[in-house]
């Protein structure tokens, strides 16, 4: 199947929307009610106002998505809401997606892109660690006492 994949603009917001919901639906029944379900039309409309996203197409349909942006805090470029349809996964469309994060981080002089995932997400762990990304720490969510998601990082090659 032919896919292609852009920079996202404001128009197209609602199909972001249907791309998170419909990609992170199957963690409702793993963790009550994950963050990436709560966004709405508005919260992915302002997100695209401030981060830079990519959309993946398969045959013109939006299937997949990821929003990056600059972490000058910690000198990185950070990754969030990589999202693909359940559908359209293991099809390479989620490594397309950080590769074009990833590019996008080297021409703008990045040396690393970050991530946080969710330790209860096994699968997303398991996919970020096959595509190079490795934990240098974790974070824990209000109202728990043990970890619950990790800091993950991915050094990019050198450019000459």
């Amino acid at each position: 199947m032919s896919h292609t994949i852009r920079l996202a603009t404001a128009a197209d917001a609602a199909d972001l929307l249907a791309i998170i919901h419909g990609a992170f639906a199957q963690y409702h029944a793993v963790v009550p009610q994950p963050s990436s379900l709560r966004e709405e039309l508005n919260s992915v409309a302002e997100r695209l106002a401030t981060q830079t996203a990519f959309v993946a197409h398969v045959a013109h349909q939006p299937v997949g998505c990821v929003f990056c942006y600059p972490d000058e805090q910690a000198g990185d470029f950070y990754l969030g809401r990589l999202a693909v349809l359940p559908a359209h996964r293991r099809h390479g469309l989620a490594s397309q997606l950080v590769t074009a994060v990833g590019n996008l981080a080297q021409q703008n002089g990045y040396q690393r892109v970050t991530l946080e995932v969710r330790i209860a997400f096994e699968g997303n762990v398991r996919l970020f660690n096959e595509l190079g990304f490795e934990v240098y720490g974790t974070g824990t969510h209000t109202g728990f006492d043990q970890p619950t998601w990790y800091k993950m990082a991915r050094l990019l090659a050198a450019t000459p």
